[in-house]
């Protein structure tokens, strides 16, 4: 088991400096903006407002309800973030008719369609089985 380790940390190590070699140095300074500028965006904005979306929907959300339109929501946030690149971008080009060929929006709303469809039903389940919080786990036996 250590000589595999060993042999697959060794590519490892190798193929970083591969990528390395091949890096654009010129472009360096703008990765290494762009790589703290995220950094700091998602722990000073979008952390701290996930938590208190959570921390929020913990205590105002019925219990049955909780845990499903929780992740939904924190999917949902994921999902529009994923998607704000392309919604908004006129960089459609003749000469390549591959970039953006597809609508975006409408596959936006699809997922996020499927996404609270799941959460509705999820919700519907934990009041239909009368359960507290959503989780899957029973309950402890009555000692």
């Amino acid at each position: 088991m250590t000589a595999a380790r060993w042999t697959l940390g060794g590519i490892g190590v190798l193929l970083i400096g591969a990528g390395l070699l091949l890096l654009p140095w010129q472009g360096l300074v703008s990765l290494l903006l762009w790589s703290v500028g995220l950094v700091v965006l998602h722990d000073a904005v979008f952390a701290p407002l996930s938590t208190l979306a959570g921390w929020s929907g913990a205590r105002l959300l019925p219990p049955p309800t909780r845990t499903p339109v929780l992740a939904a929501g924190m999917v949902t946030v994921t999902l529009v973030l994923l998607a704000l690149p392309v919604l908004g971008s006129g960089d459609r080009r003749p000469d390549n008719p591959s970039v953006l060929d597809r609508d975006y929006g409408l596959g936006l709303a699809a997922a996020l369609s499927l996404v609270w469809l799941f959460a509705v039903v999820a919700v519907l389940v934990n009041v239909r089985r009368g359960r507290r919080g959503g989780s899957a786990r029973p309950a402890p036996p009555a000692a």
